[in-house]
């Protein structure tokens, strides 16, 4: 994520979200430590680049692995579903923040774990990739409701909000 697109992303996040709000970002980079000085953050990473940059965020490794769905078709890897089984969910996260893995990659399995992520509130980073915006639609598609998505004029992210859809 950008720092420019973080800053919109962290606005928007601002007027919905209170301080110590419980987010989950899943992608760390540039906007983790910003999420980490308003909210108690659970980062999934692969990359060791982005492990323990912050202290206040929990880390967890999940390496990527082959992955195939027939709607996104350019999508070739997830994180591995075992290191997600993992997760401190026992509760509803405020926030998930679909940042990762990377966009050479594709993010489509993210609507294909779906079951493992509970939340109210989905926003997708980068929507102004055709792939992104799928996911975005999909799991829109997935909860019977409708994304709106933000842009800044050169990127976009686009939300899913369960209790706005209400």
């Amino acid at each position: 994520m950008s720092d420019m697109q973080a800053n919109d992303i962290h606005k928007y996040m601002a007027g919905r979200l209170c301080d110590g709000s419980r987010v989950l970002e899943i992608g760390a980079g540039t906007g983790t430590e910003a999420l980490s000085k308003l909210y108690e953050v659970t980062s999934i990473e692969h990359d060791p680049v982005w492990f323990n940059l912050y202290p206040d965020v929990n880390y967890i490794h999940a390496p990527l692995v082959d992955f195939e769905d027939g709607y996104f078709v350019t999508n070739t890897m997830w994180y591995d579903r075992e290191a997600l089984q993992n997760l401190p969910m026992l509760d509803k996260f405020d926030a998930i923040i679909i940042d990762g893995p990377p966009g050479n990659v594709g993010r489509g399995g993210f609507l294909k774990n779906i079951d493992l992520f509970k939340s109210d509130l989905y926003i997708f980073d980068d929507t102004h990739r055709l792939w992104d915006f799928r996911n975005a639609g999909g799991v829109a598609d997935h909860f019977g409701v409708t994304f709106e998505t933000h842009t800044n004029g050169f990127r976009w992210f686009s939300v899913v909000d369960l209790e706005k859809s209400a």
